[in-house]
């Protein structure tokens, strides 16, 4: 009895003396202390059984209460505890958090605790655990500092930083050298970052970012100097610029936002895409990484020499863009505008609105397609301009330099000062420096008085567009004058407004036969000049 009523003196002025260590911090209060087990000589008293031990704060509030199996107590040559197996939590309301930990080492008059054989902090209010080898806690600034590497996981996302930092809830927490993935139906994400924090918000912030965005084959990988994880939004975002690269395609914007839900990466400012090549300029636009492209506002594109300007565009993982918009011109000097166009690799096909020019000569269509080799074609509302003719058609064919075209079937025109022309044909070729050659064509000519129409098994029309010369069966009428004409040829002077009929002539003038050879037939003819005027 004695023996025993002497060791719990010596264990209280122990206890004393060791919590003079520290005059602001109150030393531990041990609830239901254990019968002594140690031997009396060693001034260690070893206890046993379960025991709880508050650790308060300077101003009186129990920073954590802790229960577990004392291992060794220090008296009066010591100062120190071990709690094994303890189990803890927080006195504080604004604290909820669970810890568990196989040691807890405690100093009296030191407010920084030791723990651990590893430690498990467990807060509901913020979803969010820490797990740890080793770390210690400040019972006055209730903050974790661990050593190592320490596991979080906020909200479904997975974090391990080395040398970390967090408050006893995890309402916050940061270090160095940290890694995170974030996994769910939609795909997953992975971060490596140098340094990186958790606010209260939950959000979690990455500072000199890497990673990868995986949705299927093989992922995107990001680099960037920030980037914020907000998990209640779904939603990783770069506000200091980021590069992506996808599928060999290096993607970099001013900033951007990856949601995971849409799979699709959001990119705000000033937009650059690059490669193999193909070089793509833009404003704000959208990556979609299942479908594996990207879509982009004000597009400026360059490949091959080939310069496109697009109002919206994508580009594909295989080079192909798609253009809304279009205003391209290409290596060859040829320019087209277009409602909307597909492009790769030189090759393009256009529709919507569709113009062509290249040296002086264009031509409009409904839709048109421009081979890698420059061929051109064109269907829907044709329209081939020259410098002083038209030619409409509905379907055409032409070389890269609009020097040669063909038309099916067609219809060619052309507008004097004192009346028009217009030519309709079953086909026609076009050829810069030779005028247009015209199959079957039939024609109405207009002039100042009168007008006629013309057809002849062949046509051409010079390349000034002056002179129209038929050949193989020609035949001219004009109701007005009551004349029926045919002969072997003859020319339409598109200035004059004069017909010349070559060969045996046979007409038909108001009923009355008539043969002869090389006739003139005035539209618009001068002061003094007859109407017809007869060879031989």
């Amino acid at each position: 009895m004695r023996v025993r009523r002497r060791l719990w003196v010596m264990l209280a002025t122990g206890l004393g003396l060791s919590a003079c260590v520290s005059l602001d911090t109150p030393p531990p209060r041990i609830k239901k202390p254990p019968p002594e087990q140690s031997a009396k000589d060693t001034g260690l008293f070893a206890v046993g059984g379960r025991t709880t031990v508050d650790f308060p704060r300077a101003d009186g509030t129990t920073a954590l209460s802790a229960t577990g199996q004392i291992s060794a107590l220090m008296g009066a040559a010591g100062g120190t505890g071990d709690l094994l197996d303890i189990e803890a939590s927080s006195r504080l309301p604004e604290y909820d958090s669970q810890l568990a930990a196989g040691r807890l080492r405690y100093e009296l008059g030191r407010q920084v605790i030791t723990l651990d054989h590893r430690l498990d902090v467990r807060s509901a209010s913020h979803r969010a655990t820490m797990r740890a080898e080793r770390g210690e806690f400040n019972t006055e600034t209730l903050e974790f500092v661990i050593a190592g590497r320490a596991r979080f996981t906020y909200d479904g996302t997975m974090l391990f930083i080395r040398g970390a930092h967090a408050k006893y809830d995890l309402r916050s927490a940061g270090g160095v050298d940290l890694w995170a993935r974030r996994a769910s139906d939609s795909g997953t994400w992975t971060a490596r970052a140098k340094r990186g924090d958790v606010d209260a918000s939950g959000c979690i912030v990455f500072a000199e970012v890497t990673g990868d965005m995986a949705v299927g084959g093989k992922p995107a990988t990001f680099e960037a100097p920030r980037a914020a994880w907000h998990g209640k939004d779904g939603q990783l975002n770069f506000e200091n610029g980021v590069t992506i690269t996808l599928d060999g395609a290096k993607l970099h914007a001013e900033a951007a936002t990856y949601e995971m839900a849409s799979r699709r990466v959001t990119t705000r400012g000033a937009t650059t895409l690059a490669r193999d090549g193909l070089s793509v300029a833009g404003t704000g636009g959208t990556v979609d990484l299942a479908a594996r492209q990207a879509r982009l506002n004000g597009i400026n594109a360059q490949m091959n020499g080939d310069h496109l300007r697009a109002d919206t565009g994508t580009v594909g993982d295989d080079r192909t863009l798609r253009l809304s918009g279009v205003n391209a011109t290409l290596a060859d000097g040829t320019t087209l505008n277009a409602g909307t166009a597909t492009y790769r690799d030189k090759a393009m096909t256009a529709s919507g609105g569709v113009r062509v020019t290249k040296d002086g000569s264009s031509f409009s269509a409904n839709t048109a397609t421009r081979s890698a080799s420059g061929a051109l074609t064109a269907s829907g509302g044709v329209r081939l301009s020259r410098d002083s003719y038209w030619v409409r058609g509905d379907r055409l064919t032409a070389d890269r330099g609009l020097t040669s075209a063909t038309m099916s079937p067609l219809r060619a025109g052309g507008q004097g000062d004192e009346g028009a022309w217009t030519i309709s044909a079953s086909s026609g070729r076009a050829g810069r420096g030779d005028g247009l050659s015209m199959e079957s064509p039939s024609g109405v000519f207009h002039g100042r008085d009168r007008r006629a129409s013309a057809s002849a098994g062949h046509a051409t029309l010079s390349p000034d567009a002056k002179l129209v010369t038929f050949s193989g069966g020609f035949r001219l009428t004009s109701p007005s004058d009551g004349l029926t004409v045919t002969a072997n040829g003859g020319t339409f002077d598109t200035k004059a407004k004069t017909f010349r009929l070559t060969g045996d002539v046979h007409a038909d003038v108001q009923g009355a036969k008539v043969t002869g050879r090389s006739w003139v037939y005035r539209l618009g003819r001068g002061e003094g000049e007859p109407v017809v005027e007869t060879g031989r």
